[in-house]
């Protein structure tokens, strides 16, 4: 299958796909990388406390659910490569069980092609903390994208 997309993941980041079980159910592709080999074991147990932020990467291919584009909420952006993408921000609820996502959706039909940064920062963070670690999230998307 030529699918007509792809994304490097950072250097001395881990194969997880196998871990991330119940994300992007009927997927066509996924590929899942983290910054911590165990990453599906640390958000399986919420009783884990992290000491640092755990970062995972999705790479998606979904065939086009035949819904608006862009998805609602998100927003066109070229990336630094030249890339069309819809750029949506995901918080709370909505990023769970993450605390933050940020998702690059592309359109090229048949398929929709999701890159994906989620962020899940220490429980114990004080805002100063919790304010650098959602900058640093920000920075690696921008350096991943």
């Amino acid at each position: 299958m030529e699918l007509g997309v792809g994304w490097a993941a950072p250097i001395g980041w881990h194969d997880v796909t196998a871990q991330m079980t119940g994300q992007h159910e009927g997927a066509l592709f996924r590929q899942v990388w983290a910054n911590h080999e165990d990453a599906g074991q640390l958000l399986a147990s919420p009783a884990v406390s992290l000491q640092e932020t755990l970062m995972t990467l999705a790479i998606v291919v979904e065939e086009d659910p035949g819904l608006p584009f862009p998805p609602a909420g998100g927003l066109r952006r070229t990336t630094p490569l030249g890339q069309e993408v819809v750029a949506q921000t995901f918080e709370d609820e909505a990023a769970a069980p993450f605390d933050r996502r940020l998702s690059y959706t592309i359109a090229r039909p048949p398929y929709w092609y999701v890159l994906e940064l989620s962020c899940l920062f220490p429980a114990e963070s004080d805002a100063v903390t919790r304010s650098a670690l959602e900058a640093a999230c920000q920075d690696a998307w921008e350096r991943l994208s």
